[in-house]
């Protein structure tokens, strides 16, 4: 399954969950790109422990240069959850991408 294949498959729960009346929140006021901001957050955080399981973790220590560099080489292996961490990463950290 491809990566908006998760995202779309989350936004449809969302969705679910908003025609169901679920308790999740206000969907009628939540535009498409927040739901779909919703969705890509969640594939975000399962990439994230996926790596954590296999040891990795620390980014919070790591050189922010280095960072970006690592950003540049999963921008060339093509996973937009990736590329996203690593953007956060940054962010977090009050970075820009060097």
């Amino acid at each position: 399954m491809t990566n908006r294949d998760d995202i779309l498959r989350t936004a449809a729960v969302l969705d679910r969950a908003q025609k169901e009346d679920l308790p999740v929140c206000d969907f009628a006021s939540v535009h498409h790109d927040d739901k779909c901001v919703d969705a890509f957050a969640i594939v975000m955080k399962a990439k994230l422990a996926q790596a954590r399981r296999k040891g990795r973790g620390g980014w919070e220590d790591c050189d922010p240069a280095e960072l970006s560099r690592m950003l540049r080489e999963h921008v060339e292996k093509g996973d937009p959850r990736d590329v996203a961490n690593f953007c956060m990463f940054l962010w977090c950290l009050n970075q820009p991408i060097t």
